[in-house]
């Protein structure tokens, strides 16, 4: 299967102040960041791979597309001028990644048919073993505890029409009234149950939800820790450096 990976690497970030201009060159190592899920798509043969940005930068192995501003603006950007109709989205700042994690992710995106989103879901107990001091934001399902991971397949020409959709979604994620409003009351008390009673809710029912509400075939897949292990701060970075 032909993939072409976008790589979303945004604009300034003022959090990492002298550090770096953007998350995205963060040195990690003596690499930018952002470097580290270019090597680690082209290691695992990436047919063509797009880094969006606003930096500047002159190693190779990438096409650039500049960043238009928001997020869902961003990935706009780069489906848009994607080579392959099955496109891997993932965030720049992934220090882990393994070329190894993005081929186990894509081959298990393909053992399901006429699926329109993959997204990577973490256990908890893998991150938390492989990298003790990371801290991450977990959610207890019936089939155990899950972090979010940072790599997500799609089918480009499904996608892009649920874009507005998808935006509205992402900015409310922290509105819990309002996120509530669209995906039902019912559910969100169901989620607010599972901290007590993981068996209320399940990979299905998130699922099937996520399906409904984009009127397109939504499946988490569990994919490495490396995927689930991203830098949003400089606290975190050091985390990782001493896991």
């Amino acid at each position: 299967m032909a993939v072409s990976a976008v790589i979303l690497c945004g604009g300034k970030d003022p959090k990492w102040g002298s550090i770096a201009s953007c998350r995205a060159l963060v040195p990690v190592e003596g690499k930018p960041m952002f470097r580290y899920v270019v090597d680690a798509c082209w290691n695992a043969e990436i047919d063509d791979i797009i880094v969006v940005g606003n930096f500047l930068d002159t190693s190779m192995g990438y096409r650039k597309v500049l960043a238009r501003g928001s997020f869902i603006d961003n990935i706009a950007a780069g489906l848009e001028v994607a080579q392959c109709s099955t496109v891997l989205i993932a965030t720049c700042d992934l220090p882990a990644l393994t070329p190894e994690a993005v081929e186990r992710f894509i081959r298990d995106y393909q053992a399901w048919q006429k699926l329109s989103v993959g997204y990577s879901i973490c256990k908890a107990e893998q991150c938390e073993r492989k990298f003790p001091r990371m801290r991450r934001t977990v959610v207890r399902l019936r089939e155990g505890r899950f972090t979010g991971g940072n790599l997500v397949l799609v089918q480009r020409d499904e996608i892009l029409p649920k874009l507005d959709k998808i935006g509205r979604l992402y900015e409310l994620r922290k509105k819990p009234l309002k996120l509530a409003k669209m995906f039902g009351w019912g559910y969100f008390i169901r989620l607010a149950l599972a901290r007590l009673w993981p068996g209320v809710l399940g990979l299905e029912d998130v699922e099937r939800r996520a399906s409904e509400i984009l009127g397109i075939q939504v499946r988490a897949i569990e994919a490495d820790p490396e995927v689930g292990t991203d830098i949003d701060f400089p606290d975190q970075l050091e985390a990782y450096l001493r896991s």
